[in-house]
C-alpha cells in the first residue's frame, strides 16, 4: 500500500517536471507509476543527457 502512494506522489512530481520542461508527459507518467522513486533520477539523467546532446553542436571548439 505504502508503495502504490509512493508511486503517486512521484507521479505527481514527475507530471510537474515533464510539465516544465517540455518532455512527454504520458510517456514519463507510465513510467513513474511502474518503478516510483526511481523514475525521478532516470528523468533527471534523461533531460541532462538531452539537453548536453543538444548543446554539443553549438560549442565551436577551437585550436
Amino acid at each position: 500500500m505504502a508503495f502504490v502512494v509512493i508511486s503517486i506522489l512521484c507521479m505527481f512530481a514527475v507530471y510537474l517536471q515533464a510539465l516544465s520542461t517540455g518532455m512527454p508527459i504520458k510517456r514519463w507518467l507510465g513510467l513513474a507509476l511502474f518503478t516510483g522513486p526511481a523514475a525521478l533520477v532516470l528523468f533527471r539523467v534523461h533531460y541532462r543527457r538531452a539537453w548536453m546532446r543538444r548543446c554539443a553542436n553549438l560549442v565551436m571548439w577551437k585550436a
